[in-house]
């Protein structure tokens, strides 16, 4: 959420601008107008901002999956409802890394992996890509993913397909530890 202070300024006017501003910078973010910075924890506890299921409906709400920051920086939102391999997304995450580091600059998403109960959480900072379960998916709960990349030159379309095949039918031959962990693609490269 974004807090702005209204006792810092005098003028309704100057506070709508800004209003206007952070609207453009992020149309989904609440807004929140506090005075001397004093929020109560339970308004920010439950905005569920990086629920998957607030995730997908902000997918659904994007024209297209892609929205722009600005005419260098562009952010994509990717989803599947079917679950993803493990093995498929860590060779999709690791050649993301090598191939566009420069270009991706931060990358974060809730994932539903074929046959574990748990949250797949990813979030990394260029070719820093990182992933670990969360808690158990809920009984009836949606299980999907949402990943979303933000960078600069990221092509909508082919990070879509690319990332649609790591759902591609085919036994998946990683898994994750008791700990939550997935092997580091290095490990898994030399067993291999």
């Amino acid at each position: 959420p974004c807090s702005r202070e209204v006792d810092l300024s005098d003028s309704p006017a100057a506070l709508e601008d800004v209003s206007r501003a952070v609207e453009a910078l992020n149309a989904t973010a609440p807004q929140l107008r506090t005075s001397h910075a004093l929020v109560g924890a339970a308004t920010l506890l439950h905005l569920r901002a990086y629920a998957s299921d607030s995730a997908l409906e902000l997918r659904r709400a994007a024209a297209g999956g892609a929205a722009s920051h600005s005419p260098y920086v562009s952010c994509v939102s990717l989803e599947s409802r079917a679950p993803l391999r493990l093995d498929a997304l860590q060779s999709w995450l690791r050649a993301l890394a090598e191939d566009r580091s420069d270009d991706v600059y931060r990358i974060k998403g809730v994932l539903a992996l074929r046959g574990e109960p748990r949250r797949f959480i990813v979030h990394g900072v260029h070719a820093q890509i990182h992933g670990f379960a969360g808690s158990e998916w809920r009984d009836g709960e949606p299980r999907a993913s949402s990943l979303v990349v933000i960078g600069h030159r990221l092509e909508g379309l082919r990070l879509d397909e690319s990332f649609a095949a790591c759902a591609s039918d085919g036994e998946s031959q990683a898994a994750l530890t008791d700990a939550g962990e997935c092997a580091p693609c290095e490990e898994e490269e030399a067993a291999a």
